[in-house]
């Protein structure tokens, strides 16, 4: 019998090995032989071009763009794209570039070559960056360059992108360092954050539309995942977007046709007509196979109205997982919309939102959430008044407590849903707030035994959940 070495294991088990490996491992374990050389060659070919990071600067676009350009076909490779809202280029103050240069004490022994180069660049090629930016260039060369890149199956948007340069990303921006395989960036600037600066971009222009709308007029038929790590304080995609005309030539969901997973901001202005919330409502039913809809509302903008936020014609059947933050809500537009979608969802997180009779409102949304949504597994409320919202402003608040409901009782017999009337069905852990915001009694209940009485009402629901720890603040407090 012939023994067992790496040269014969299969293609499957050469890939799986690689993955394990970067760039740099992987293209010198190719260099050690012929037969692995031809065995992991697709595996360090992915490892290259399967995920690619774009950064706000012409040597970026254009390295991408030769990508989907080239004849050897690795441009159908690439699957997941990172839309990195800054510019590898940064000019470093002056009283920190004079203390490079002086080296006291070979503070920088190692690093000067590198961050002088890094200074001096940017210097040569920050204008190119806001000259382009200046010039609005970005949408169409992204849609160029997503034409060819038909397999795309992600976007992700990122503004805080501090993930660290690779090799090649460093040579692309800064040739002149030609650090030669094997190459290993020194921790002290191994990530962007250190050199990468934000673009600035005006308030007439929303950092969000430039990969949507190229995505859109590249129609992107494989696309399953678009996601920003915005957060609530951050501008994001404006609902009057999903009204303007290049939206309803194209089509949301004729372009995205298998999209699974959608995460943004966005701003619901008071000024937008109530047709533009139906517009954008009927966008999102459009995504008929999505699964994953997180949406956060933008905090900065005052809302003087409760909305029909969340679609209710057809709603999205498939859905398995929702977040929502900062949104302010009727309670009848989610249960409609929940109803939908009741026998899929597995998650839940609502924070820091706010229905229109908050005591009341949540009360039933909680009976809802036990009842209805058999296979639901964990449930997180946060239920306050919604930041920037004028909305029952003169009216009293109450102030509810932070809960996570996790249901931990026996599956019915074949798996198919849960025992609805179990005594233990939800366990539900209350953060009750007293006498200041900042004190928080964590508390452990089971939600069967709270509810037991079908007549008790909102407030003895309150009183028992969270031990009498929760309270009414008159307004103007």
């Amino acid at each position: 019998m012939l023994e067992a070495t790496i040269y014969s294991l299969p293609p499957e088990i050469i890939h799986q090995l690689g993955s394990y490996l970067d760039q740099d491992d992987l293209l010198a374990f190719r260099m050690t032989c012929k037969e692995i050389n031809v065995k992991a060659r697709e595996v360090h070919l992915t490892s290259i071009f399967e995920c690619r990071r774009l950064l706000f600067a012409p040597a970026s676009f254009d390295n991408l763009r030769k990508v989907s350009q080239h004849p050897s076909g690795v441009n159908l490779k690439v699957k997941d794209i990172i839309i990195s809202c800054t510019t590898p280029y940064h000019e470093f103050p002056g009283d920190f570039v004079e203390g490079i240069r002086a080296n006291v004490n070979g503070k920088y022994d190692g690093l000067q070559t590198m961050l002088l180069e890094i200074h001096d660049n940017s210097l040569v090629h920050l204008p190119e960056v806001f000259k382009m930016q200046e010039d609005q260039q970005e949408t169409s060369l992204l849609t160029e360059i997503f034409r060819n890149l038909p397999n795309i199956r992600s976007i992700r948007i990122k503004r805080d992108d501090k993930s660290p340069f690779s090799r090649a990303e460093m040579n692309l921006y800064y040739p002149k360092l030609n650090m030669v395989p094997g190459t290993r960036l020194p921790e002290q600037v191994g990530g962007s954050g250190i050199y990468g600066g934000y673009l600035a971009y005006p308030e007439a222009v929303t950092f969000w539309n430039i990969p949507l709308n190229a995505a859109m007029s590249a129609r992107l038929k494989r696309l399953e995942t678009i996601t920003d790590d915005l957060d609530i304080t951050i501008e994001g995609l404006p609902l009057s977007w999903f009204a303007a005309e290049s939206v309803k030539l194209h089509g949301f969901g004729t372009c995205f046709p298998l999209l699974k997973t959608l995460k943004t901001v966005v701003n619901d202005n008071p000024g937008e007509a109530v047709a533009t919330n139906m517009i954008f409502c009927d966008c999102l039913e459009s995504l008929t196979r999505l699964e994953h809809l997180d949406l956060k509302r933008n905090s900065s903008v005052e809302i003087d109205r409760l909305t029909n936020f969340l679609p209710t014609k057809v709603g999205l059947p498939m859905l398995k997982r929702l977040l929502l933050e900062n949104v302010v809500l009727k309670w009848d537009n989610l249960r409609m919309f929940l109803d939908f979608c009741k026998t899929n969802i597995t998650y839940i997180r609502l924070l820091r939102c706010s229905l229109e009779h908050p005591a009341e409102d949540w009360f039933q949304a909680i009976k809802y959430i036990r009842k209805e949504l058999v296979n639901l597994q964990t449930a997180i409320l946060d239920p306050v008044f919604a930041a920037g919202s004028k909305v029952n402003a003169q009216s009293e608040k109450y102030v509810l407590p932070w809960m996570r409901l996790i249901r931990f009782s026996m599956p019915l017999y074949g798996g198919r849903g849960w025992h609805p009337d179990s005594e233990t069905d939800f366990k539900v852990i209350v953060r009750s707030k007293i006498e200041k915001w900042s004190t928080y009694y964590p508390l452990v209940k089971n939600l069967a035994s709270v509810l037991k009485s079908t007549n008790v009402t909102a407030e003895e629901f309150w009183s028992l959940l969270a031990e009498k720890r929760w309270r009414l603040i008159p307004s103007g407090q």
